[in-house]
């Protein structure tokens, strides 16, 4: 969850995010596993405004090439 907030913000602050920004950046695509993101975790009756505070940073990682899919 942290990463991505770091994304979404635009923050670095290790090489990992530094990488993953880049990577946008340049247009290539970024595949993440739903279960690695703990806030899908939540079951939805317990979602509030933080979690529609991320699934907002989520949606413009999205435009730039970040992919959430199943790991399936």
């Amino acid at each position: 969850c942290s990463t991505v907030g770091q994304l979404a913000a635009g923050t670095g602050g290790s090489p990992y995010v530094e990488t993953i920004m880049s990577v946008l950046l340049l247009g290539k695509r970024i595949v993440v596993p739903r279960e690695g993101i703990q806030l899908f975790c939540i079951p939805q009756s317990e979602r509030g405004p933080y979690w529609r505070l991320f699934e907002k940073q989520l949606d413009g990682l999205k435009t730039l090439g970040l992919e959430v899919c199943d790991r399936v």
